[in-house]
């Protein structure tokens, strides 16, 4: 239980870590899955797969350590790739969860003046094409992404397009 237990920079650091190595070998087996055409190993390696997102979800939960920013997004893009109705629910949960922790950033970049906004560091902008990115994803997983943004009482997402181009202007390469 993550309240009874402090964790500092360097567990937390490991947490990521393992969680990387559980997406990575996830991944992996979705494209050794992909190479073969036999249905069977497909599905065996699809178990594998939900039996890694699972132990992450239940050893490691996002309610202890939050996922560093784009990391739900790929573990999302998994869970619509294995395509099963509950592989899809569970993507949207994981996608409505995000977007609920980062629509503050909405509310408070909107909130300061040019001059404020150039002194913020990247990361908190970061929420914002985040934002965009998992809204593509919610509607890929069957979700009505319109409800979605609805149930983010006091986001103002209409200033999410001149916040892109806000972001776009200083993060552009």
């Amino acid at each position: 239980n993550g309240d009874e237990v402090y964790i500092d920079e360097t567990v937390k650091n490991m947490i990521h870590t393992m969680r990387l190595s559980m997406y990575n070998l996830a991944s992996a087996l979705w494209r050794e899955s992909e190479r073969y055409s036999n249905s069977s190993y497909k599905q065996e390696r699809y178990e594998k797969i939900r039996v890694i997102l699972g132990l992450m979800a239940e050893k490691l939960p996002p309610s202890v350590i939050e996922y560093r920013i784009c990391f739900a997004s790929k573990l999302a893009e998994l869970y619509i790739k294995l395509g099963s109705p509950d592989d899809l629910s569970k993507a949207r949960e994981l996608i409505a969860s995000e977007i609920s922790r980062y629509s503050e950033y909405v509310n408070y970049l909107n909130s300061l003046s040019d001059r404020q906004r150039g002194i913020i560091r990247r990361g908190d902008w970061d929420a914002i094409p985040e934002i965009v990115y998992l809204s593509k994803l919610y509607v890929e997983a069957g979700g009505d992404v319109a409800q979605l943004l609805k149930s983010q009482r006091g986001v103002n997402f209409a200033v999410m397009p001149a916040l892109l181009d806000d972001y776009d202007e200083r993060y552009s390469v």
